[in-house]
This record gives C-alpha cells, structure tokens and sequence, in this order.
C-alpha cells in the first residue's frame, strides 16, 4: 500500500485509469533496477482517495526492487499528464523509460501471502528478550500512573 500525501498537487491521480495499465504480465524493465528474468505479473491495483492521501494497493505473486515506487510515479505522472499513456504502454513491451520514483517513506507492506501454511517458531531468547521488554514497559508505565496521580493530587491541594 502506497499512500502520497499530496493529492492536491495530482487532484486527477485518484483515477485508475493510468494504473490499469500495468495489470497483467509484463516487461517491467523499465520499473525496477533489479530487472527481472522474463515477463512479471501484475494482479491487481486499486487506486483510492483515502482524506489527504491517495491510496495505492499493488497485488502481484512478486515485486523486484523500487518496482511499486517506480509505478505510482508512472501512474501519477499519466493522471497529471507529464507522461503519455503510450510511453507507458511502450516501456511495458520491453522499451526502456525513465518514469521516476516516488519517495519510499508512505510504502507500507500490508500482507505476504504464500501458497502453504506457516507455522510460528519463537526461540527462547527471542521470547525472553521480548519479556524483558514488556516487564520493563510495564514498569516505565506504573510509574508514569504514579507519577501522574502525584501531580493531580498536588494540584487539587493547590487548587
């Protein structure tokens, strides 16, 4: 899930229209620094306004690097008009374009999903560290009610 905080800059970036374009398999050359072997599949995008936020959600069996960042700028520069369709199209059949990439900061990865089931193995200084780390928040947030019952107290006798 991508979210760009600015959709005033791209009011038109909310439509789907750009990013339907990369459903399907595709060369994806042009959408990665990590290029792939062979043709890669897009599943699904859907393109949202979410308040300030204009959200990305990009399905695929697999990405390669910078290959979500580099789309939404694609996606967004053929909302705002900055980039034709066709280059979008030609650089999707293997010609090499320079779409940019957008910031990784709003990249959130949602979910994973394999076909198999995973099983949880916590190790025991793993599960320990954790402990000690929950102990300690504990502590840190008793004396913090501590505290702050101390305060009120203060000033109501001030009061």
């Amino acid at each position: 899930m991508v979210s760009l905080p600015s959709p005033t800059t791209h009011p038109s970036a909310c439509t789907p229209k750009g990013a339907s374009l990369f459903v399907g398999v595709h060369d994806f050359r042009s959408f990665t620094s990590d290029p792939p072997r062979g043709p890669t599949t897009i599943t699904r995008i859907d393109v949202m306004r979410d308040g300030p936020a204009i959200l990305f959600d990009i399905r695929a069996p697999s990405f390669r690097r910078a290959m979500v960042r580099r789309i939404v700028a694609a996606v967004v520069g053929t909302a705002t008009g900055d980039i034709s369709e066709d280059d979008v199209r030609a650089s999707l059949r293997g010609e090499r374009h320079d779409f940019g990439v957008v910031p990784a900061e709003p990249l959130v990865l949602v979910d994973v999903r394999y076909p198999f089931a995973w099983r949880v193995l916590l190790k025991p200084k793993v599960a320990a560290e954790w402990k000690s780390i929950e102990d300690d928040l504990e502590l840190r947030l008793r004396l913090s009610r501590t505290v702050r019952a101390a305060v009120r107290a203060v000033s109501q006798q001030n009061g």
